[in-house]
């Protein structure tokens, strides 16, 4: 009887030739070709545009000019550090501003009209942060503010920077190159005969780095705030490189059609949402324009080289030229869009829905709205399903009685899943590992590290569990190529199932899976089409090129989310491992990354190679980082890598429920900022030595007894260091009086104070047990715990304000303990200079003299 052929085309037959497999060097030139490739992209992201000089205005009269700007931005940095507070900040500054404000003025067009307003303002109002919001109060702090009137004098746009600096920056990029990129958008705009049809708001503020002070005094004080619809507002994390948009909206559709015109686009949503989940330990003016003013807009910012974000390493000569001008050209066209677009005068009234969007290299940018984005993403889900199912069909590996062929996908399904959800716990292990052997943040001064260390070993774990699935466990109906083939379109149908999930939870960062999703459903689709599933060479080509493209926008992401998180672990606190974030950044994108192409290892004749070869990567990476060469600090001034620190150098005053002081001390509180910070430098603090973990009372004394900075910092002080030392000279002492106490009701007391002292100065106010801050003469705000209060002025005047708390009946006790810290920037004491000076050369020191007093009222 003759034998019954089986339905498989000849070549997915085992006998046919290509079942040998090919060479374990092409798994070697995988894993190179991704290390290029990210250099590649590296490369790609750090181009920026061609600056333009002075000279090329003759030929290019409308043109942002860099050296231009350039030139403003040395005239601010030179003055040094810009400090609410300071002459230089108060004086220097906002008049080098002004008078090139009125130079431009000077230049205008006839048609043109100008006004130039200068703001001194006062105010007070309530964050709400997570975990713990804070009053903050203001003095006389400073607006420069200047108005080109449109056509439309009913509507205006917005374009804000601060001028202001932390005590240790000369704030070159932080945000000094955003106020000389307005001025010369500023010039342009008004040598232009053209009039704009919506008013164009400059405001250079004053005080942003105290608290976002002098935004909050434009938009509720100023007498030209009603009239702003739409925010353009610039600000600093890192220090030059490309200016990414990280905040849109909120939930306004069709701001990005006005930014897919900008000549550089740069911004992604899933920055959008990371920044708002409160993971990154800042916030901008942005905030308060959408919270205090209902202004939606941009949120542009600095984001590469955060290493010098707010240290003296934020200077002048960091900065390329080619930064100015990809800024200056971005800006200055959205602001000419804008200033003529007619969606401003409703902007509200155009879409209100959340916008997805991503650029593509840097070339252009990709958006569209929420729903849009549930139709696409879920259309991507049908097709990829439907391309699988077509092919399975194809291979035969559908039929249900063939129970081999459905236990395949099923052992390969549960294969691919437990190595993605071993590798958590391997990153986890490692994470934890590294803290015990006090080796964290290898990798903070060289990234590359990170492939080593958390992306090498999960590659060699899932392409190890790979090389054993397909040595023990074949489908002998099955050749390697279609083997390999089937487990392509599991890979993509898992992550077709998470692209799915997370689209119901409307999370937008989803354009992540969907492009690589997409693409090789795409790919797929054109290997079906053409008839080339059976044929290995050419589907893998095919699949091989459409995965090169996904690869290069997964990495091209990465590098941007590590860029800006790698900075960041250095001032997350002591109390937060970073590694654990880091872990899972590199876990999620390796994982996008190599899982598309992990099934073509199942053509290799020696698989188990490739993954030697990437444990071999991952042993030297871990034996290099316990060498010298791990050290993750650097303070060469041309690519630092520094170590942060808050010194104070403290005067404290205790009192008791009497309000008799019964204790005085001083000494060097230093706060540590990474988790490194405690025993980097105890080789280095002499007095470290006799130095003791501080325990916590912050029962018995009102913000821990410390110049604590703010309450997100309370729980990193057992990490923190207190280290006696002589007093410290302070040159104006604070004071808090009580001015009047007042029985509102049987249940509720009025008290009334008056604070006197330093330009920056903290209070803590924390009511007594079975009593209540009811509320507040800055801020309807209540509180049965801590309430903190941040108080700046730009001169010196004094902050005066009340508290209603609800008491018991009959209440005879004290009813609140507060604790006020005085903060004073400059010229501290010789022997604090000679303390400081013992920190290593890598370590970016921000000092203070200060004070703190206890009161018990």
């Amino acid at each position: 009887m003759k034998k019954k052929r089986d339905n498989y085309p000849k070549d997915l037959r085992t006998n046919s030739k290509n079942t040998r497999g090919a060479s374990h060097f092409y798994g070697f030139g995988v894993v190179v070709f991704f290390l290029l490739q990210f250099y590649i992209v590296f490369y790609v992201e750090s181009i920026l545009p061609k600056p333009l000089k002075l000279s090329d205005e003759i030929s290019q009269p409308n043109a942002y000019i860099a050296e231009r700007a350039q030139k403003h931005l040395k005239a601010l940095t030179d003055l040094g550090p810009k400090v609410v507070g300071t002459a230089v900040n108060e004086q220097l500054a906002r008049d080098y501003i002004y008078n090139e404000i009125k130079n431009i003025e000077g230049l205008a067009s006839k048609k043109q009209l100008i006004e130039i307003a200068l703001q001194k303002v006062s105010g007070s109002y309530y964050l709400d942060f997570k975990p713990h919001g804070f009053i903050t109060a203001y003095n006389n702090v400073q607006n420069i503010i200047v108005k080109v009137k449109g056509v439309n004098a009913t509507s205006s746009l917005l374009i804000n920077a601060h001028y202001d600096s932390v005590p240790s920056s000369p704030g070159a990029s932080d945000d000094g190159i955003m106020c000389a990129t307005m001025l010369e958008v500023l010039r342009k705009l008004v040598v232009s005969d053209e009039r704009p049809k919506h008013n164009v708001i400059f405001l250079f503020n004053g005080a942003e780095e105290t608290g976002l002070q002098a935004s909050h005094g434009f938009i509720t004080r100023h007498k030209w705030a009603g009239d702003v619809k739409v925010l353009v507002n610039l600000e600093a994390a890192g220090n030059g490189g490309r200016e990414i948009l990280f905040q849109t909206g909120p939930s306004v559709s069709w701001l990005l059609n006005y930014y897919n015109k900008v000549p550089y686009p740069f911004g992604h949503a899933a920055g959008e949402e990371i920044f708002q989940s409160d993971i990154i330990p800042s916030d901008t003016d942005f905030r308060i324009f959408r919270d205090f003013g209902n202004l939606i807009g941009y949120d542009f910012a600095f984001a590469r080289n955060g290493y010098r974000y707010h240290t003296k390493y934020d200077a002048f000569d960091n900065i390329a030229l080619g930064t100015y001008q990809h800024v200056g050209e971005n800006i200055l066209t959205l602001v000419k869009e804008l200033a003529n677009a007619p969606e401003v005068d409703n902007p509200k009234n155009h879409g209100n829905e959340k916008i997805v969007y991503f650029d593509i290299l840097g070339w252009t940018m990709i958006s569209y709205s929420e729903s849009t984005a549930m139709i696409l993403n879920i259309s991507v889900v049908v097709a990829s399903i439907a391309v699988a199912l077509i092919s399975f069909k194809d291979f035969g590996v559908l039929n249900v009685l063939a129970w081999k062929n459905m236990q395949y996908l099923i052992l390969t399904i549960g294969v691919i899943l437990v190595g993605w959800l071993l590798s958590v716990p391997i990153a986890y292990a490692v994470a934890c590992l590294l803290d015990v052997f006090e080796n964290t943040m290898t990798w903070y001064g060289k990234p590359y590290i990170i492939f080593g260390i958390y992306c090498a070993p999960v590659f060699a774990l899932t392409s190890g569990l790979f090389a054993i699935y397909n040595y023990y466990f074949k489908n002998n109906k099955l050749n390697k190529g279609v083997q390999s083939q089937i487990q392509v379109h599991l890979v993509r149908l898992i992550w077709t199932a998470i692209l799915l999930v997370g689209t119901l939870f409307h999370i937008r960062a989803m354009y992540l899976i969907m492009i690589p999703v997409l693409i090789n459903t795409l790919c797929f689709f054109i290997i079906k089409l053409l008839r080339l599933q059976f044929s290995t060479t050419k589907w893998q080509a095919i699949h091989f090129v459409g995965s090169s493209i996904t690869t290069t926008f997964v990495m091209y992401t990465a590098l941007i989310v590590l860029s800006l998180f790698v900075p960041i672990t250095g001032r997350m606190g002591v109390n937060k491992n970073p590694e654990f974030i880091i872990g899972a950044i590199s876990v999620f994108y390796t994982l996008l990354v190599t899982s598309y192409y992990l099934p073509l290892f199942t053509n290799l004749r020696k698989q188990s190679y490739v993954t030697l070869f990437l444990v071999a990567i991952s042993g030297i990476t871990f034996a290099t980082i316990f060498s010298p060469v791990g050290f993750p600090y650097d303070g060469n001034p041309l690519a630092p890598t520094p170590q942060r620190f808050m010194v104070y150098h403290a005067n404290r005053v205790f009192r008791n429920d009497s309000n008799q002081v019964v204790e005085r001390d001083s000494g060097i509180f230093i706060f540590n900022m990474d988790r490194n910070a405690k025993r980097s430098i105890s080789e280095y603090i002499k007095e470290s030595a006799s130095s003791k973990s501080l325990d916590i009372d912050c029962e018995n004394y009102v913000g821990c007894g410390l110049p604590v900075p703010n309450l997100k910092t309370l729980t990193a002080m057992k990490e923190s260091t207190w280290i006696p030392y002589e007093k410290a000279v302070v040159a104006e002492p604070v004071s808090l009086s009580l001015e009047n106490k007042q029985n509102i009701s049987e249940n509720s007391v009025r008290l009334s104070f008056k604070l006197l002292g330093t330009a920056h100065m903290n209070i803590y106010m924390k009511p007594k047990d079975g009593v209540k801050i009811a509320s507040t003469s800055l801020a309807k705000v209540s509180s049965d715990g801590l309430l903190f209060i941040s108080y700046v002025h730009g001169d010196k005047a004094p902050l005066i304000f009340s508290i209603d708390l609800e008491v018991p009946s009959n209440w005879n006790s004290p009813l609140i303990d507060v604790g006020v810290v005085g903060k004073y920037v400059g010229n501290p004491s010789k022997s604090f200079q000679a303390f400081s000076s013992q920190f290593p050369s890598w370590a970016d020191v921000i000092n203070f003299s200060s004070s703190y007093e206890s009161y018990v009222f």
